[in-house]
């Protein structure tokens, strides 16, 4: 899925001229899931070429990758909190293992891995959300800030997951996109 989000990037900058926006002004937004996908590219792929070995690069995959900023939303930054999600993300037989599922959790948790500190974050997460405690985003904000990243993280007080379709919090959208106009 990260290969594919990188493709996406370089698809949208490719034809910028053709849809006529600015390349310089491609953003990523990911919810849950979406969440760990946009930053999992930011900080695990963004600037490298993993292809598979069978796989010949086209015209395409020689244009950058780099996006402007990203937007999480109650996003699975990492499974150290969420064991649970473990079994729906792995192997259910390598996941029982501890030691496979100690390196799972390592390989795959954002937090411990953040290589890229010039792109503006802004992750907002719920802090009764029973499915992705807000615990991993806080962790991932405040190390991304400890490494001089730029981020917003707007904890939302009594939201549950996919806190976005209730609208008592709608005002967290408003503040993601007066974030993202400052941005652009």
């Amino acid at each position: 899925p990260l290969l594919d989000m990188q493709r996406a990037v370089r698809w949208l900058r490719f034809h910028s001229e053709d849809y006529g926006f600015d390349p310089d002004k491609i953003a990523l937004f990911g919810g849950s899931a979406g969440g760990y996908q946009a930053a999992g590219f930011l900080n695990l792929l963004q600037g490298k070429n993993q292809f598979p070995e069978d796989y010949t690069p086209d015209e395409i995959d020689m244009v950058s990758d780099e996006v402007s900023s990203i937007g999480l939303f109650y996003p699975a930054l990492t499974l150290k909190y969420n064991h649970g999600c473990g079994f729906a993300v792995f192997p259910a037989d390598e996941y029982r293992n501890p030691i496979t599922r100690a390196n799972l959790l390592y390989q795959y948790d954002l937090p411990s891995h953040i290589t890229n500190t010039t792109v503006p974050q802004y992750i907002a997460h719920g802090t009764e959300d029973m499915l992705v405690t807000h615990l991993g985003s806080k962790e991932y904000a405040s190390r991304l800030e400890a490494k001089g990243g730029d981020v917003v993280y707007t904890e939302v007080e009594g939201a549950n997951h996919i806190f976005t379709s209730n609208p008592d919090y709608a005002w967290v959208f408003e503040e993601y996109l007066d974030w993202l106009e400052a941005h652009f």
